[in-house]
């Protein structure tokens, strides 16, 4: 308004050199609208970037306004935090690993379960061959011994395995043992009653035998048979 009523007095007071005064007031009222709404734009961008620096200032004012044995302090305990943090997770690490191993052995010890059962069983079968055949009494005793070896064993195995489907098989394993074990007490049965009858039967019977035979070879023969031939 100022800037119309101050551009028609010029113009109206003064003619022609009235319009060019008039111009120049209106160009300078423009340039003055111009510089004011650039001096608002810059006001409005410095207030943006300061509430956009104050922000992030905010957090860290707890900080900024506390005393420097405060601050050592706070840092210390964010420090022994830091350390707590990474302790916890290097034991969870460490847990993990050892459980890891555990695993590791046992699944050893299943395998080497299963070929020590497969072994002695080898060698209990070589001695119940062997006394079976020949009636040996040491085989018999080896043979014991390597019973309960076995037997010893199926239960350690059954102990330290855990999988469903190894363990039915052991189990089963462990079954057809038993049977085999009781049939071996059965040969033991019937090869003391062999033995017996041997002794006792057979052996006086083929001694009895021979001597008779023997007589008949050494002894005279009859007048009559000399005769015939």
């Amino acid at each position: 308004m100022v800037r119309r009523i101050t551009t028609s007095v010029c113009r109206r007071t003064l003619g022609a050199w009235g319009n060019q005064i008039g111009d120049i007031v209106n160009k300078s009222w423009i340039g003055i609208d111009r510089a004011k709404e650039r001096e608002q734009r810059e006001t409005t961008m410095s207030d943006t970037k300061a509430n956009a620096h104050q922000e992030p200032g905010a957090l860290f004012s707890f900080f900024a306004d506390r005393k420097i044995k405060t601050k050592i302090s706070i840092g210390f305990a964010l420090a022994l935090l830091i350390t707590a943090v990474i302790s916890s997770i290097a034991y969870y690490s460490l847990l993990r690993i050892a459980t890891s191993l555990h695993e590791y052995s046992r699944l050893g010890s299943v395998v080497g379960s299963a070929r020590d059962i497969d072994r002695n069983f080898l060698a209990f079968r070589r001695q119940v061959d062997i006394y079976s055949n020949s009636g040996n009494q040491q085989a018999a005793e080896a043979a014991e011994k390597a019973r309960r070896t076995v037997k010893d064993l199926l239960v350690k195995g059954l102990a330290v395995t855990l999988q469903v489907e190894r363990r039915a098989k052991l189990t089963r394993v462990s079954e057809q043992f038993e049977v085999y074990a009781k049939d071996f007490d059965k040969v033991i049965v019937l090869r003391a009653v062999q033995d017996k009858l041997r002794e006792e039967v057979l052996l006086p019977a083929g001694q009895n035998c021979r001597k008779a035979s023997s007589s008949c070879r050494r002894g005279p023969l009859p007048r009559q048979a000399t005769r015939t031939r």
